[in-house]
């Protein structure tokens, strides 16, 4: 039974504790009364109940308990000790307005809300494993999780997630984690949600971690990982007036943040596009990039293998070369020689660099281009100290000759590729390139 107490209110009243008797307040309280100081105290205490089935309101709606370790539904589920087995019992007795509660567990169960304004409420260490759609909400203006824990949802084999399809949703802190091979983690397509904190991964190739088909979308602090040619965040239809802040994507190859024609008017501020992402897209460009980060900074490991050539990263569009370099991570043996940088696609090569000898270059030697392509990479042996000029400048002595641009030949696959003749095997080195977009599809990833 709880107590409440306000200091303000001077008012004692006693209310009846079930049909038969009333009680006083050393009933109330266990004849307790000689631990609580002051008399004034006592008399601002107020007891109630929530009528004799003990359910108590904590909010304007009713509470309904679940728990997987019950045995089975036939608990009227209004308290923790009756609680219902399966969410899917509890959501059918609850209404409008109303809450479920979820003690932690698996429940291996496809959940369907349809009233609007409930509220999903589960306990850090909730699973839902579905065998379809493992959460589908369609009423609208309700609530997952409402910020109490943390919920996993764990869709089979080309299921999704969560669906979200009424207006004005919420969710809070829920993870969406497939075996690799899952359908889309989310998909909002009712309007207006808001989502805090919430994740997806596992998904398979060709899917997206969020789907977004709908108005007024705003999503906090989110973020999805992909391992195959899937999206990120993918937004398509005639959609507009949403708010994406803080999200991050990586390893979802195809795009990180795709969005389609007919998408207008979505902010995307202090996002991210991380490793192994593929090119973001925004292909009517009537959308808002505000403080966009993609990783601008990539290396790919080369091993020497005698004569031969290879693709370190691809180019895609016109990109401009910040900084080119190698440094040498295992020893190169003495017969490495003759290595260069070109650009290569089936139009041929063009010498980013000239050839250089760094036979025998030592672990923490530098190889990087700091002049025009007429010049070789320059080598700084790790065996000396050296205090390296970045840069040379150009004719008029004004600007230094270090950034440079790549263009991709149209439709044809285009890499930065290494070649050495020698006949050196052994040795390796670690390549690095920093770049930036100069065209609206410029974009470099390694290869």
């Amino acid at each position: 039974m709880p107590i409440y107490v306000d200091g303000v209110d001077t008012n004692f009243q006693v209310p009846s504790v079930d049909s038969g008797s009333n009680t006083d307040i050393a009933d109330v309280i266990g004849n307790k009364t000689d631990t609580i100081s002051g008399d004034s105290l006592i008399s601002n205490i107020k007891l109630a109940t929530g009528g004799g089935s003990g359910h108590i309101k904590l909010f304007a709606g009713d509470i309904y308990y679940v728990d997987t370790t019950q045995t089975d539904d036939t608990g009227d589920g209004i308290t923790p000790e009756t609680a219902k087995k399966t969410i899917g019992a509890a959501i059918t007795e609850a209404s409008a307005g109303d809450a479920i509660n979820v003690r932690a567990g698996i429940y291996t169960e496809n959940v369907t809300i349809s009233d609007n304004s409930v509220e999903l409420w589960c306990d850090i260490g909730t699973i839902i494993d579905g065998d379809a759609t493992c959460l589908t909400v369609s009423g609208d203006n309700c609530k997952i999780n409402n910020g109490i824990g943390s919920c996993k949802i764990t869709p089979a084999t080309d299921q999704v997630g969560i669906n979200i399809t009424g207006e004005n949703c919420q969710a809070r802190n829920v993870r969406v984690k497939g075996a690799t091979d899952a359908g889309n983690s989310w998909n909002l397509a009712g309007g207006g949600a808001i989502l805090h904190e919430c994740r997806a991964s596992g998904i398979k190739t060709g899917n997206k971690g969020f789907n977004i088909t709908s108005n007024g979308n705003k999503l906090y602090y989110c973020g999805t990982i992909g391992s195959t040619t899937s999206y990120g965040y993918y937004f398509s239809g005639s959609i507009k007036n949403g708010l994406l802040v803080g999200c991050t994507s990586s390893g979802h190859q195809t795009s990180g943040f795709y969005i389609a024609t007919d998408v207008s008017a979505y902010t995307l501020l202090n996002c991210s596009s991380g490793a192994a992402d593929g090119k973001w897209r925004d292909i009517d460009d009537a959308n808002v990039w505000s403080n966009f980060a993609f990783d601008n900074t990539l290396y790919k490991v080369w091993t020497a293998a005698g004569a031969t050539s290879t693709n370190l990263f691809k180019v895609t569009g016109t990109v401009q070369i910040e900084k080119i370099y190698g440094h040498v991570t295992t020893v190169l043996s003495a017969d490495v020689d003759t290595l260069k940088l070109d650009l290569n696609s089936t139009a041929g090569a063009n010498d980013i660099t000239d050839t250089i000898d760094p036979a025998s270059a030592p672990v923490g030697s530098l190889l990087i281009k700091d002049d025009d392509a007429l010049e070789s990479l320059a080598v700084y042996s790790s065996a000396t100290n050296n205090v390296i000029e970045q840069s040379t400048s150009n004719q008029s002595g004004q600007q230094p000759i270090v950034a440079f641009d790549l263009q991709q030949e149209a439709g044809e696959d285009t890499y930065i590729r290494v070649t050495q003749t020698g006949i050196g095997a052994s040795g390796q080195i670690h390549w690095h390139v920093i770049y930036k977009p100069v065209t609206d599809d410029g974009f470099i990833e390694v290869v």
